[in-house]
């Protein structure tokens, strides 16, 4: 950007220097306020309804260094896409599991010889509460608990401590452990602190506004800030120059 002459001559060569490393400096800070503001958080991968779906969105979140489900649940629910809370993600049908499942399946930061949580929890208050692994079990939203897709063996409540809490898993058929589609009760937080439960998944049950309502994106509306500046600096100048 270059000033009108007219105007680079009001000022000292050493004041001019200074007002165009000021404009520089702040072109540069709002364009990388836009890039931050625009990759901060992955967008949520819609389930669509014109595909067979509900039409939420789903977003998995990567903890390198474990989180346990009660900190997943708490998190997932302060969580927000443009506007609607999430929750940990709920799975009431088989075509519901495989879609959420393929959207983690190849990311191995989720995956440590067990999966992400999911938002299905065992209820110690539920009068149904007992030493059967299925009793008392119940989504965090409320929703009926009617299907399930258990790995094989599971749940088995197999530890002294309670096993109330819901994950997916590997596939315990193959010795490879391969990411699979099943699921698993485990403990709140693994004692093993070496195999930590790597992430969670997080559901958004309510179509986002930007979606259709065409509220502008962060980066959109910056860029159009910076630019009405910018205009309004170069009249200025050329103001000065015909002074």
């Amino acid at each position: 950007m270059r000033l009108p002459i007219s105007v680079a001559n009001r000022f000292g060569s050493s004041d001019f220097t200074v007002v165009r490393h000021t404009i520089t400096y702040s072109v540069v800070a709002i364009l990388g306020l836009a890039v931050w503001t625009n990759s901060a958080r992955a967008i949520p991968l819609e389930w669509s309804a014109g595909s067979g779906g509900n039409g939420h969105f789903y977003e998995a979140m990567n903890v390198p260094s474990g989180i346990s489900w009660s900190d997943a649940e708490a998190q997932a629910s302060l969580l927000q896409f443009d506007g609607v809370q999430g929750y940990l993600a709920t799975i009431t049908s088989a075509a519901e599991n495989n879609f959420v499942f393929s959207a983690v399946a190849d990311n191995p930061s989720l995956w440590n010889g067990q999966g992400p949580w999911l938002g299905g929890y065992r209820d110690p208050s539920d009068p149904n509460y007992s030493q059967d692994p299925n009793s008392a079990w119940h989504w965090v939203t409320g929703e009926p608990w009617s299907y399930v897709n258990w790995a094989p063996g599971e749940p088995n409540q197999g530890f002294s401590t309670p096993t109330n809490y819901l994950q997916y898993f590997i596939d315990t058929t193959l010795s490879t452990g391969d990411p699979a589609p099943y699921w698993n009760d485990t403990f709140d937080t693994n004692p093993n602190p070496s195999q930590p439960v790597l992430g969670y998944i997080v559901e958004f049950s309510v179509l986002p506004p930007t979606v259709s309502s065409g509220v502008p994106e962060p980066v959109t509306t910056v860029l159009s800030i910076l630019s009405l500046g910018v205009i309004g600096w170069i009249a200025s100048a050329r103001r000065w120059g015909n002074n």
